[in-house]
């Protein structure tokens, strides 16, 4: 019975074979160090291993391995990015959406993410509850002027507008009759 050693194994393997196994190895350590104890989206790991001059397909097969062994899970990014976007930090869907595509989360991950997010209603609502609380109270006085009320609703609609959320929604919101 012939023994098996390592230089045996490394003879029987083609140059090409080793050389592509090294590189493989290499964009896989250059992930794994860029990642280090952060989660990081799929995208933005990609970006940095074709900064780093590594092919597409070795990017793609070392990205697969990292989802694999779960140093890689831009559901769960996405997730964390929907809990946080709530109160003071709500935003409207599509610009969460957005925000989530640009940092390089893989657009599955982002969906499935979604389908549990708030509607832009309740976001709304939310964000205006918690950052307008003095301002939703003074609303609600008698003695405001019109013209105050009208001023601090324009304030609030163009503070929801910057937020993504669109103005027949800002409209609907603002009524505070429902």
């Amino acid at each position: 019975m012939k023994k098996i050693s390592w230089g045996s194994m490394a003879e029987a393997q083609s140059d090409e074979t080793r050389r592509q196994q090294r590189k493989l190895q290499e964009a896989r350590s250059d992930a794994i160090t860029f990642l280090g104890l952060a989660k990081k989206p799929s995208g933005r790991v990609a970006s940095r291993l074709r900064d780093a001059g590594f092919p597409d397909d070795l990017i793609q097969e070392v990205l697969k391995e990292l989802k694999e062994e779960g140093y890689l899970d831009d559901l769960q990014i996405a997730r964390r990015m929907v809990r946080q976007r709530h109160g003071r930090q709500a935003e409207s869907r599509f610009a969460l959406r957005q925000r989530m595509l640009q940092a390089g989360l893989i657009p599955e991950a982002v969906e499935t993410a979604m389908e549990e997010a708030m509607t832009d209603h309740e976001l709304a609502r939310d964000l205006i509850g918690t950052r307008f609380t003095r301002e939703l109270a003074e609303l609600g006085q008698e003695n405001m002027s019109r013209q105050d009320k009208q001023r601090l609703s324009l304030r609030i609609a163009r503070f929801l507008a910057g937020r993504g959320f669109d103005s027949e929604l800002i409209r609907k919101t603002l009524r505070l009759d429902d």
